[in-house]
């Protein structure tokens, strides 16, 4: 489970072009939910994001995840702890463009030291568990976007960690690749994972148990996108 209490983030603190990313968040996201945040450019969606997923110093306030106070960590506890708990997906799926789809699946398992037998093994697994046995060799720019986005997924899902955090996952597909990425995400979902998932689209939020609205740093308490839409109009 997540818990976030009062979290504030604020960039360039002091000076002329300071930014208030967060202001005072409260939120918590039960364990297998699987949930969108929602809100117009700025809002704050990327930078709660990276908080809940450690990839960016803490402000103020208290995170605790699974019951660890992660504001309390030293620095060189955060990336253990990160990999043990959380995989990402990006936009832009944030593929090593000369390692081949297997390679890059391969990687968070290289990361932890793990024997190379059993890097192999976990990878064919999952290979052949999303139907991607045929791509193993090939580079990524010899993919559509669609094809990167799912090598993208499997490399979050080779360390199976509970909390899967995408940030806009389906922001350079097509409708339709879009709509058959979240239905591996849905699927993902189903087999109890956490999901947290950034987006501008309201059809792909929809897809979520719940969609939390952001606004200026805050979550917005609404139910309906369009409103909250207004509510954050100059």
């Amino acid at each position: 489970m997540i818990m976030l209490e009062s979290l504030s983030k604020i960039y360039n603190a002091g000076k002329a072009s300071e930014v208030k990313a967060l202001d005072g968040v409260s939120l918590r996201i039960n364990e297998g939910e699987f949930v969108s945040v929602m809100g117009p450019s700025g809002c704050g969606k990327t930078t709660l994001l990276n908080m809940i997923g450690c990839m960016d110093s803490l402000g103020s306030g208290h995170y605790f995840l699974d019951g660890t106070a992660v504001h309390e960590l030293k620095k060189r506890g955060i990336g253990p702890f990160r990999k043990k708990k959380i995989s990402f997906v990006f936009q832009s799926y944030a593929l090593m463009e000369a390692y081949s789809v297997f390679e890059n699946i391969e990687l968070p398992l290289k990361a932890v030291n793990m024997p190379r037998k059993e890097r192999r093994r976990r990878v064919a697994e999952i290979l052949k568990a999303m139907g991607m046995e045929a791509l193993e060799k090939k580079l990524p720019a010899e993919l559509s976007g669609g094809q990167q986005q799912r090598v993208a997924i499997a490399r979050a899902l080779i360390m199976d960690t509970p909390y899967i955090l995408a940030d806009e996952p389906t922001g350079n597909l097509d409708r339709k690749t879009g709509s058959e990425v979240m239905d591996l995400f849905s699927e993902i979902h189903r087999r109890g994972k956490t999901i947290i998932l950034v987006t501008h689209d309201p059809a792909i939020a929809g897809r979520t148990e719940r969609i939390i609205h952001m606004c200026d740093g805050r979550i917005v308490e609404s139910t309906e996108y369009s409103s909250v839409e207004s509510v954050c109009s100059p």
